[in-house]
């Protein structure tokens, strides 16, 4: 309601005139004074109450002086309210005013500032004018400057370069007029030599041709002899039909009445006395003729129980009837029918004997050597042929011939007969032998001829078989179901025993991982040489090369049948549930999807990273590595495809098992099929050249080439080849289920030869024939150093530098004259070696490094080592490397760049090609650093260990006090012992070969080949050896009786010739 006046309800509150309306529509002020009002009545007899009120009264009086006050003041805010608003109105029409204004005054000033900006445009465009003309006179001015300069130094550079050119000119012209005089002598020299070999060509043509002559002439004289011979025997034979035809008017006896005289003048009383005597005399001198004639070849067939033992080899002894030393020998082998190579010695005369291998069957024919000189001669007189014999020079037991024409013949035209029969079949003999040496030769030719032939047969060495196994390895104990080779040619096999193995280039065992609970299906190997592996326990493993478990991958419901590596080392897994997954290198799923119906049997990957996987549903497929699918192969003839691989062109190979292999491109479409194999093809792989190796159930391996054509089968496998892999060398390596390993060597292009002490020798990987291997070195000289030697090396001059136990350095020449002497030191001079200036670096027990120049000067001493020094060496960078009690890195300059501490006293210190350091000593290990000082790994032996040295491999060979030779892998694995010495080897050398020499207390330098066989022994009057080193030619050995001992390092390959 309305506010009612508050005085005026005050006023009528004090007059008794209130009512419930006034209550209702006053504010809380007006309802408390009807309470006072009431509240009076009910307290007016109490004085205190009333006082109280009363002051209440006052308090309300001035509450209601302030009210009005407080109305005042909201008037007045209401009025300066209003008086703001009409200022506010009056502020807008200000502003909007104000607002006109400056839009109008804009546009002024926007005309004004056209005004001025074209104003300064056209200032500007005549300044711009102005400056570009005056730019453009300096810019003229410069350029014309510029080229002046320019044509001045071009006129410099022309007048120095013409100058140079003049210079060089001459120097070259000169040079090479120097060059083309030496070359024109050398010409001269080779154009004599080549006039010279020509005359004796001509002269031994001419020799030959009339030799020929000659020889074709005496064979026409046996022609004619033999022609004579007939018709004379022919008339011989019907005087005697006429001598019998007497015998009708014989006596009862048989004897004619008068005496007739035989064919020498002797008289025999009777017809029967001069046959006899006559024939007697015509059956001599066939039977000389048949021995000459028998005379010309020999040969005749042995088994194998013919042979005896000798040695490692076998002999046969052959005794012939030729009668001569000078002899050729053929020996072809009875299984195979081939020619085998020659090593016979000849005992004497008529006998011979032969050494091989093995003893097997073989046919022998020896020739006679002097057939180019001896033939048969016969003349004839009017009363009985006359037959001489010059073929041979040496008596000729007759009797030979004499029984063989006694069972053979039954009168002289068929003896005759007989006789050139005989001739003609040795010639065929001979003819066939001469051709089966690559030399054609006809049984036509004459004697001469085939003679030549023979002196023209190359003695070929012989080609082994396509395949040979090198070695094998038997410790799994059921099948070999894969098989992978890291970067070492270490072989890793998985196998149904539920193990992984890790086997050396060599076949032996390094370690075995057996944490799979059931049968190891695959394995490969990424670029760390970690192994992945999966398994028909469901799971896929990471192991290290050293065969710890990295992780485990358990995410497949099925067997993982197998896995592969990408180029990134992610891993893929297929399973026998037709699954491909894809792992991350850590052993997380990034991907799996359900790519085959039927089991995936083989996976590999292509350049571009795609998956392929093949299944026992028939079908290859390619899977992109984002897990997309990019086509599908079926095989045409609906066969499982059981094994899969990728060539360098990213064609996939896939093996049926139907026994097809066949060729598919990177689209997915067939390029050939082999149909070699004849049941399952378990296995395959691509070499360097993109041959292909199967292996099958049908016990073989075969190699294919690129277009699909087998080049070798191999057949020797007992047992069902499950996997096969190839390594660096091309060497395979096959598992089966016989539950073996073996490694092949590929022989296409080796050659077996036998050395001029007949130990045989094989050249492996070189397409070259052998001319000679000798079996031990050649002593050249020896020289004194008048104490004993401790250290040697050669110079980049081929000088020798000596370090000895009389404190010296010694430089000699390879004639061994001394070229000087080096006297600093104050003790034993253990070790020297040389950087790539020819400095000479030392290390001697005076606990001194030093650096001496070529001349033999001292260029720097290092004194940071406490005890002796045993042991020196340069790194690429001219760093050098110094053992002891502390193994230091020391700059060109002679400044300490690190130390490491040795746990022990340390002997030897070796660098490889990538400056690691391995060292050894009396801790018995062998420690390797990396070129910061910081330890790779280290290996305990049983035994002080005195020397190292280092292949181009970087494998590491070792020599110890319990006289064993080690060879070591770079990462610390064993690969062989050699067990031959007797005597503490003090120190081991590997040359350019990496063949191994070792020197003892023996007094024996032996030298190995890099497989640890030894090759020879060398033991001629030397002391204990101490010291080795070699180069292309020679070897160098110091020793303890004060002596260096060089030696032609004789057992070398010459590459004299190519077979193809």
């Amino acid at each position: 309601g309305t506010l009612l006046n508050t005085s005026n309800l005050y006023y009528r509150v004090e007059e008794g005139m209130i009512n419930d309306d006034d209550i209702t529509s006053t504010d809380e002020y007006g309802v408390l004074l009807v309470l006072i009002s009431q509240a009076e009545e009910i307290i007016k007899n109490n004085k205190e109450l009333t006082k109280r009120v009363e002051q209440l009264e006052i308090t309300i009086l001035g509450n209601e002086e302030v009210r009005d006050k407080a109305e005042q003041i909201r008037i007045y805010n209401e009025d300066l309210r209003n008086i703001q608003e009409d200022d506010r109105e009056f502020n807008e029409l200000t502003r909007q005013n104000q607002e006109e204004n400056r839009e109008e005054s804009i546009q002024n000033m926007q005309i004004q500032v056209d005004d001025k900006l074209t104003d300064c445009q056209l200032q500007l465009d005549e300044m711009i004018d102005a400056k570009s003309e005056e730019i453009d006179n300096i810019v003229d001015d410069k350029m014309l400057d510029v080229q002046a300069q320019t044509d001045k130094k071009f006129q410099d550079l022309d007048t120095r370069t013409e100058n140079t050119f003049n210079y060089y000119d001459k120097t070259f012209e000169d040079k090479l007029t120097d060059n083309q005089e030496q070359i024109d002598y050398k010409l001269d020299e080779v154009n004599q030599s080549i006039s010279n070999i020509e005359d004796c060509i001509d002269e031994s043509t001419t020799k030959l041709d009339n030799k020929i002559k000659e020889v074709d002439d005496k064979i026409v004289e046996v022609d004619t002899a033999k022609t004579d011979m007939t018709t004379t025997v022919s008339n011989k034979i019907t005087e005697i039909e006429d001598r019998f035809g007497e015998l009708e008017s014989l006596d009862a006896r048989g004897e004619l009445m008068q005496a007739r005289e035989t064919v020498d003048g002797t008289v025999k009383d009777t017809l029967k006395g001069r046959l006899t005597y006559d024939f007697e005399k015509v059956n001599e001198k066939i039977a000389e003729m048949t021995s000459a004639a028998t005379n010309v070849a020999f040969s005749k067939s042995y088994i194998s129980s013919d042979w005896v033992a000798d040695g490692e080899y076998f002999k046969l002894t052959v005794n012939h009837n030729l009668v001569t030393e000078n002899i050729f020998v053929a020996i072809l082998d009875e299984a195979t029918k081939k020619s085998m190579t020659n090593s016979y010695t000849v005992v004497d005369s008529n006998t011979i004997e032969i050494f091989n291998e093995s003893n097997i069957d073989v046919k022998v024919t020896v020739v006679n050597g002097n057939t180019n000189k001896e033939v048969i001669t016969a003349t004839i007189n009017d009363n009985i042929t006359t037959l001489d014999s010059t073929y041979s020079s040496v008596k000729i037991d007759a009797k030979i011939g004499v029984n063989e024409l006694s069972t053979n013949a039954k009168n002289l035209t068929d003896a005759v007969n007989e006789l050139f029969q005989s001739v003609s079949n040795g010639k065929e003999l001979i003819a066939t032998a001469i051709t089966d040496k690559k030399v054609p030769t006809n049984s036509s030719d004459t004697f001469q001829t085939m003679a030549s032939n023979i002196s023209s047969i190359k003695q070929m060495p012989d080609m082994p078989d396509d395949v040979e196994e090198v070695w094998r390895f038997a410790g799994h104990t059921l099948y070999i179901k894969s098989l992978c080779i890291d970067s070492q040619d270490n072989i890793y096999s998985g196998s149904s025993d539920n193990t992984i193995r890790k086997i050396s280039s060599y076949g032996v065992e390094i370690w075995k991982f057996a944490g799979h609970a059931s049968s190891v299906y695959s394995v490969c190997i990424d670029s760390s040489g970690n192994i992945i592996s999966g398994s028909a326990d469901t799971t896929v493993r990471k192991i290290s090369s050293q065969g710890t478990e990295i992780w485990r991958y358990g995410g497949n419901s099925t067997a993982v049948s197998a896995v592969c590596i990408d180029l990134e080392n992610n891993v893929y897994s297929g399973t026998n549930g037709g699954v491909l997954t894809k792992i991350t290198s850590g052993g997380t799923q990034i991907w799996s999807v359900k790519r085959h119906v039927r089991d995936i049997t083989s996976l590999c990957v292509d350049s571009q990273n795609n998956i392929i996987s093949a299944s026992l549903d028939a079908e290859v497929t390619k899977t992109s590595s984002k897990g997309v699918k990019i086509w599908i192969f079926r095989a045409s003839d609906r066969a499982n495809i059981i094994s899969l691989s990728v060539d360098s062109e990213d064609n996939f190979i896939s093996g049926h098992n139907n026994g097809v292999i066949t060729k598919i491109s990177s689209q997915g479409t067939e390029i050939w099929k082999f149909t070699g194999h004849t049941d399952f093809v378990n296995s395959l792989c691509v070499d360097s050249q993109n041959n292909i190796i199967s292996g099958s159930r049908d016990k073989t391996l075969k190699k294919i080439s690129p277009q699909g054509k087998e080049i070798w089968k191999f057949t020797d496998h007992t047992a069902i080849v499950d996997c096969i892999n190839i390594d660096s060398q091309n060497n395979i390596v096959s598992g089966a289920q016989d539950n073996i390993i073996r490694k092949f060597q590929q022989n296409l292009g080796i050659l077996i030869a036998k050395d001029n002490q007949s130990e045989i020798h094989k050249v492996t990987k070189l397409d070259t024939i052998v001319k000679e291997v000798l079996p031990a070195p050649i002593e050249v000289w020896r020289f004194n150093t008048n104490s004993n030697v401790c250290s040697i090396c050669l110079d980049l001059d081929n000088n020798i530098i000596i370090g000895n136990a009389s404190n010296r350095v010694k430089k000699i020449s390879q004639d061994k004259i001394e070229l000087w002497e080096y006297t600093g030191y104050d003790n034993w001079v253990r070790s020297v070696c040389i950087d790539s200036h020819n400095n000479i670096i030392t290390g001697s027990d005076d606990k001194t490094v030093r650096k001496i120049s070529p001349d033999g000067n001292e260029i720097w001493k290092f004194n940071g080592h406490t005890a002796y020094v045993p042991s020196v060496v340069v790194d690429s960078k001219d760093n050098i490397y110094s053992t002891g009690n502390q193994t230091k890195k020391i700059s060109p300059d002679g400044n300490e760049i690190w130390n490491y501490n040795n746990p022990n006293y340390m002997r030897s210190v070796v660098v490889d090609f990538k400056d690691n350091i391995t060292i050894c000593g009396n801790d018995r290990s062998i420690t390797r650093l990396n070129s910061e000082g910081v330890l790779v790994w280290k290996k305990y032996y049983s035994n002080l260990m005195y020397s190292v040295a280092i292949d181009s491999k970087s494998n590491i060979v070792s020599g110890s006090y319990d006289n064993i030779i080690r060879k070591i892998s770079s990462i610390g694995d064993d690969i062989w012992t050699f067990l031959g010495h007797t005597g503490v080897i003090n120190h081991v050398h590997i040359d350019s070969e990496d063949n191994i020499y070792s020197g003892s207390d023996d007094k024996t330098v032996k030298k190995l080949s890099h497989n640890g066989t030894e090759i020879w022994s060398f033991s001629d009057s030397i002391n204990n050896v101490y010291t080795i080193c070699t180069n292309s030619k020679y070897l160098y050995i110091g020793e303890f009786g004060q002596k260096v001992v060089k030696l032609q390092n004789t057992h070398i390959v010459q590459k004299v010739a190519y077979y193809n």
